[in-house]
């Protein structure tokens, strides 16, 4: 996982509020993943999971340096969360959405052209390098520590 993820990685949850967005959060800070805040459009001054809500990325990132995004939004939000996390150059958004329209996909993907940004999905299970991070649905039950990382 060189030069994606690491333990240093900072992440914001979009999408945070929501229960499975909640669910896998917890299940990432408690492998030790450096999640720093939640983004969900006019819930800004919330808090889940003791850790602060934006209504906006370029408001959390006032506050943090951000590395990554990890994308737990409904699929109809999914082209306005991707288009925010990209216009803000988030370097690595992971999308975790699945069923995602293909003509807002396309959108996505022209936008990425002419950005810094990489995008991991829609439909991605998320990151795994055992025992350094966690980071989405990837059940860490699965794997030992050693010499590979997992990005589905």
């Amino acid at each position: 996982m060189n030069g994606l993820i690491d333990q240093n990685t900072t992440f914001i949850v979009q999408g945070f509020t929501g229960r499975l967005a909640r669910f896998y959060a917890k299940k990432s800070l408690e492998y030790g993943t450096n999640i720093v805040a939640g983004v969900v459009p006019n819930k800004g001054g919330m808090s889940v999971l003791d850790l602060p809500i934006f209504s906006k990325i370029s408001e959390a990132k006032k506050h943090f340096s951000i590395d990554a995004s990890l994308i737990f939004v409904p699929k109809e939000s999914v082209k306005e969360a991707l288009l925010e996390a990209i216009q803000e150059n988030i370097p690595l958004i992971c999308c975790l959405t699945e069923e995602a329209a293909i003509h807002d996909i396309l959108e996505v993907k022209k936008a990425l052209k002419s950005s810094c940004s990489r995008l991991i999905g829609p439909s991605s299970y998320g990151w795994i390098s055992p025992g350094k991070i966690l980071a989405g649905l990837v059940p860490s039950r699965l794997y030992q520590k050693g010499n590979v990382g997992i990005i589905s």
